[in-house]
């Protein structure tokens, strides 16, 4: 049986420590805690393409948080008029804006200027 990463059986915490992705975790709670967030509540039901690999999960202060696995469009399935969008680089903690386009009922955002994974935030100005 194959668990997280392919891997046979985890690897021991201490080095497991020193893998890149382990940095992932420090990262996510250092923005989390930054940015005033406590609770993540899902709303993949917002997100119109459906994927297995995208997640969208919005704040109580309705900020979205969207986790990006590659760059690509995305539509939101609620009017998002007032906000704008900005990407960070999960590999190099650089932002980027990300165009948003509002229709009724509808949000496209734009693909973010990274190569690979990203954080995609909606907030309102």
């Amino acid at each position: 049986m194959l668990l997280g990463e392919g891997f046979d059986e985890a690897f021991p915490a201490w080095e497991a420590i020193h893998y890149p992705g382990a940095w992932d975790y420090g990262f996510i709670a250092n923005f989390l805690e930054a940015n005033g967030i406590e609770e993540l509540i899902p709303a993949q039901e917002l997100l119109l393409e459906k994927s297995e690999q995208i997640r969208i999960a919005v704040t109580n202060d309705e900020r979205y948080l969207i986790y990006v696995p590659y760059t690509t469009k995305l539509v939101i399935g609620k009017e998002l008029k007032g906000y704008y969008g900005k990407a960070v680089d999960l590999a190099t903690g650089r932002t980027a804006r990300v165009r948003l386009t509002t229709e009724v009922g509808v949000t496209s955002v734009s693909m973010h200027d990274f190569k690979g994974d990203g954080l995609i935030v909606l907030e309102r100005y």
